[in-house]
């Protein structure tokens, strides 16, 4: 049996431990995998940039846009430090240096009038490309559009489903890459999605 002074020492012990450190600030982390997920004056109700839940501090300003009737995804993995709201900072996808195929998640169109900005490089002449974002049902209904290398629209997206828009183009030039995909939303409202980028082809 253990002693007394055992279980003292391993009591003390514990609560260093313990995830629910009580000075973790405004900053979210992982939700637990059982009640209780967070520690009090947290909530399991933010989205990291890989799709996995995280706790938020209960009137924490979240990424982007307030946290005010509807939770952002945390998505600064793309927005990067001055925005991709424009071709000129758009995030630039690995789509043909390896993929072909690229799914990106926990993304969000927060605050009001934001725009997110993907650059895919088209490197065999005639490839076509499609991109299709499923963005969530409780927020605002989002638009894609692809845009040629000026930053003007060369696709506008089509309903694709219930909570999904895909636009595409075919047999683009190589010598007008980069491509631009845009996604965005209504000049008020919010939402999280998700963007899968893909070119077929010669």
């Amino acid at each position: 049996m253990r002693s007394f002074m055992t279980l003292l020492l391993l009591a003390a012990i514990a609560p260093a431990c313990t995830p629910y450190d009580p000075n973790l600030g405004v900053t979210p982390f992982l939700c637990g995998s059982a009640d209780p997920k967070c520690p009090e004056g947290f909530e399991c109700t933010g989205m990291d940039a890989m799709s996995r839940p995280i706790c938020v501090a209960s009137g924490a300003t979240a990424v982007d846009g307030g946290h005010v009737g509807f939770q952002c995804a945390d998505d600064t993995m793309t927005e990067g430090p001055n925005k991709n709201d424009t071709v000129a900072n758009a995030w630039q996808t690995p789509i043909n240096a390896g993929f072909t195929t690229f799914p990106l998640a926990g993304l969000a169109i927060c605050p009001d009038g934001d725009k997110d900005t993907y650059a895919v490089n088209i490197t065999k002449e005639g490839q076509n490309l499609a991109a299709l974002v499923e963005y969530q049902a409780d927020g605002v209904a989002l638009s894609v559009t692809i845009l040629n290398s000026g930053g003007t629209s060369i696709a506008s997206g089509s309903p694709a489903g219930t909570d999904k828009v895909m636009a595409s183009v075919a047999n683009l030039p190589t010598g007008s890459s980069p491509y631009f995909v845009q996604v965005y939303g209504p000049a008020v409202g919010k939402n999280n999605y998700k963007v899968t980028f893909t070119v077929t082809g010669p």
